[in-house]
């Protein structure tokens, strides 16, 4: 019988049944065929070398590791690269009449979601304080944010601190917005 084979942990479940099994595989097909079918069956490894291996390619891995869950539509393209295909998720109504939102990004860690924001003709977004940086970048229609008629391909940087009078679009918009949680409505009356 071949070393490795006789050395090999075999599963608890065998039995005597299954070495009787062997026994008669033996006799019938020679030591080198049973040998080779022997070592032909993946066994897998004690649990100590099992979560060596696993902490060495974890050590191992190149790049930022992958986010634990992504948006609807995500995808994992490469190692710390993933995409949105907006055409497989659905629109989120907000709690604002005439505007809903597909999910593009969430970071937990920095406290800012990434979304696309439709805008119902007509709609406004309220006034509000920006509890860090906002980016929005209009991609379609138009929205006047803060007195400014911005276009498809414009965009706005508001700075912590900074007060946003209101988003209004007349015709419907769309925007990517990348916003703080540390947002807060105010009121403009004097």
């Amino acid at each position: 019988m071949n070393d490795e084979i006789r050395d090999r942990e075999w599963p608890a479940e065998t039995t005597d049944e299954w070495s009787d099994e062997w026994m008669q595989l033996r006799s019938e097909f020679g030591d080198a065929v049973v040998d080779a079918l022997a070592l032909s069956v993946a066994a897998a490894p004690p649990p100590h070398v099992k979560v060596r291996i696993l902490s060495r390619i974890a050590s191992e891995s190149d790049g930022p590791a992958r986010p634990v869950s992504l948006p609807p539509g995500g995808r994992a393209v490469l190692p710390g690269v993933n995409a949105v295909l907006v055409a497989d998720t659905e629109w989120i109504p907000a709690p604002l009449p005439g505007l809903d939102y597909k999910l593009l990004h969430r970071d937990d860690a920095r406290g800012y979601t990434t979304r696309l924001l439709r805008f119902a003709p007509g709609s406004t977004y309220p006034a509000h304080r920006h509890g860090a940086t906002e980016e929005v970048f209009i991609v379609a229609g138009s929205v006047v944010l803060n007195g400014v008629m911005l276009r498809a391909g414009d965009y706005c940087r508001s700075e912590a601190g900074t007060t946003e009078t209101a988003a209004f679009s007349a015709e419907g918009g769309m925007a990517i917005i990348v916003s703080s949680d540390a947002d807060e409505f105010v009121s403009l009356r004097a």
